[in-house]
């Protein structure tokens, strides 16, 4: 769900605290507080996607992604950090509008 303050972009500075952190797949079936919907302001986003396990890098950024009012979103990311040999099946990124 959003909660658009202005029909104007807007730019999240570069300090901005995370929306989610320590997050892991399905993780919102054992931990409740984790089904909610985050409302953010209507506005181009920098998203970034972190490693939580050993030093914390970035290891994916969406820069400039609308994130626009009314509108409910869905980011995943797929894939291996650093896969196997003979694996393509690199660290990807997506971002669904599911309404």
């Amino acid at each position: 769900a959003m909660n658009a303050a202005s029909p104007a972009p807007t730019t999240i500075p570069a300090t901005a605290t995370a929306v989610f952190s320590n997050r892991s797949f399905n993780d919102q079936n054992t931990n409740t507080s984790t089904q909610d919907f985050i409302s953010v302001p209507t506005g181009y986003y920098r998203i970034e996607i972190r490693n939580t396990t050993g030093p914390t890098i970035t290891t994916l950024t969406l820069t400039n992604q609308l994130l626009d009012n009314g509108r409910i979103y869905t980011i995943y990311v797929r894939g291996l950090v650093t896969p196997p040999t003979g694996n393509t099946n690199t660290l990807s990124t997506k971002v669904l509008i599911n309404y």
